[in-house]
């Protein structure tokens, strides 16, 4: 039963991805996606697509705007790939990151002491979700830095800082917020009383430098920051916005209101160690999508970081509250 339980795990992200694959949009899905302010778009994917072209000497790099000239990582590993479609190539690196993730997230659940079950469900919540259906092979980047969010995770609680460090180097060339990371390591050496002034320089270092090597190689082209402004705010409040935040904050997402419900008691059950700091990272992406809302145009690709940490507390709500409800009656 364990082997058929992970094959349909394997299918179901497969199946899930498939119907936007290369932004086919089968049947009806069409009328419902792609659109801009009630006009047809494909958003960002043409200018990694273009990016792919460039590796490939097909294109100028003056075609691909910034900030998207900051995130080469997933583009030139499509470029190398034996797909003459960029599209294809790129959208087949972001199916096997989701893959890579999937693997690395049930290690994850693993080592928090899942059963075999709990953890393979907490996989499904991952595959079977919005933002995979909606984001994942589209065009974009998103998966290749969810996959290293997922990695970076599962090296911060088994506390495998140099590996950390390789993801922080190559999550600073696929998308800037991978930077979510480092608070996450520091919240977590804080909490296990570890030392962590030497790590945390080394950790902003492996930041930085790939950061700065790319503003610098592109600074003819002039900078791109992440300013807030009141328009941008306005810009992001509308429906289509507001609700891919609901629908990617899911299952997950609402199983986790009922962990926050029952905190006092499941603190008693679980570890808070390990707790404290998946909490954080709930709350590190909550910032980021906020500060998203008045930065960039938002929507629930912002979101989709938080079920890396939502997923296993949603997980301990539901293992735990059959007999909190008991001892409740």
């Amino acid at each position: 039963m364990k082997y058929l339980g992970l094959l349909l795990l394997v299918l179901s992200l497969a199946l899930v991805c498939y119907p936007r694959f290369n932004r086919q949009d089968l049947g009806p899905i069409k009328n419902l996606v792609g659109k801009k302010i009630g006009k047809p778009s494909l958003g960002d994917s043409p200018l990694y697509v273009r990016y792919v072209d460039y590796f490939r000497g097909k294109a100028e790099i003056t075609e691909i705007h910034l900030p998207f000239r900051y995130r080469p990582l997933a583009p030139l590993i499509a470029s190398v790939l034996p797909i003459e479609n960029p599209m294809t190539a790129l959208n087949v690196v972001n199916l096997c990151c989701l893959y890579i993730a999937l693997f690395f997230l049930f290690r994850f659940l693993k080592y928090l002491r899942f059963s075999f079950r709990y953890a393979l469900g907490g996989c499904f919540m991952f595959s079977v979700s919005f933002q995979t259906f909606y984001y994942s092979t589209i065009g974009g980047v998103d998966p290749v830095f969810i996959c290293l969010l997922v990695l970076g995770s599962y090296f911060i609680f088994t506390e495998r800082w140099w590996h950390l460090t390789l993801v922080l180097l190559l999550g600073a060339l696929a998308k800037e917020v991978i930077v979510l990371l480092i608070p996450l390591a520091l919240v977590f050496l804080w909490k296990n009383e570890r030392p962590y002034k030497t790590k945390l320089a080394i950790l902003l270092l492996a930041y930085l430098l790939p950061t700065l090597l790319l503003r610098y190689l592109f600074r003819e082209t002039g900078y791109y920051n992440w300013f807030p402004s009141i328009e941008m705010l306005a810009k992001n409040i509308r429906p289509r916005a507001l609700l891919s935040v609901v629908l990617t904050f899911g299952l997950p997402g609402f199983l986790f209101l009922g962990f926050a419900w029952y905190y006092k008691e499941l603190r008693k059950l679980t570890d808070e160690r390990l707790i404290i700091p998946l909490l954080s990272g709930i709350c590190f992406t909550i910032l980021l999508t906020l500060y998203s809302a008045v930065t960039a145009h938002t929507d629930g690709r912002f979101v989709w970081p938080m079920v890396v940490y939502s997923i296993p507390l949603s997980l301990w709500f539901v293992r735990e509250w059959p007999g909190m409800r008991v001892r409740h009656h």
